[in-house]
């Protein structure tokens, strides 16, 4: 408490809000065939087609990649003059306007075998395989937001201006509030966050 009254801080955490407008599409088709090979086996066969297509922001306030090669070698973004190497954007060469990229190619084969031993109908024996894609959820893409250029947060571990002015002695002084959407030359705040998906 008395750290608290004389303004002397062990951290700051202050944070820039950003409303994503995130957007998806959804498609997927699935066919099923069900064979009697003889009186006592049952195949089920089926495939389903369900391509992976990403969450993407209709502000485009996501869509930066981390790429570690190009962090050493100083590489930089041509969308925000101000990003630090290594980080790059949807407008960079080979950056999706989605956290990844798409993929059509996503299909999923079924198949079920039922098997009557006796060839009666008083017992089965059933078995059956299949492959089966999942999508992230939408937190995960919104998380993107939460960084710079868009929304930024800093965290501050013992500002020299303490409590009355905790950006005393941060570079360029006060960045909040961040302009939306964000500049070209926009800054790249110190201890800001950045989030990449892989």
């Amino acid at each position: 408490m008395a750290d608290f009254l004389l303004g002397s801080l062990d951290s700051v955490d202050v944070n820039n809000n950003v409303v994503n407008g995130l957007r998806q599409k959804y498609i997927a088709l699935y066919f099923q065939d069900d064979i009697q090979l003889t009186k006592k086996l049952n195949v089920h066969a089926g495939v389903r087609w369900e391509p992976s297509l990403p969450e993407y922001d209709s502000n485009h306030y996501q869509g930066n990649h981390f790429s570690l090669p190009d962090y050493i070698a100083g590489n930089r973004t041509t969308v925000f003059d101000n990003a630090p190497p290594g980080l790059f954007f949807y407008g960079d060469k080979g950056i999706p306007k989605a956290y990844a990229r798409g993929s059509y190619d996503d299909f999923a084969p079924r198949v079920g075998l039922a098997y009557d031993p006796s060839g009666e109908g008083k017992e089965s024996i059933r078995a059956s395989y299949g492959v089966f894609f999942d999508q992230p959820e939408s937190y995960t893409a919104s998380a993107f937001g939460i960084g710079p250029p868009w929304a930024n947060g800093l965290t501050l571990t013992a500002p020299a201006g303490g409590f009355a002015d905790p950006f005393a002695g941060y570079p360029g002084g006060d960045p909040f509030p961040f302009p939306s959407p964000p500049r070209r030359m926009q800054p790249s705040p110190w201890a800001g966050p950045s989030l990449t998906f892989p």
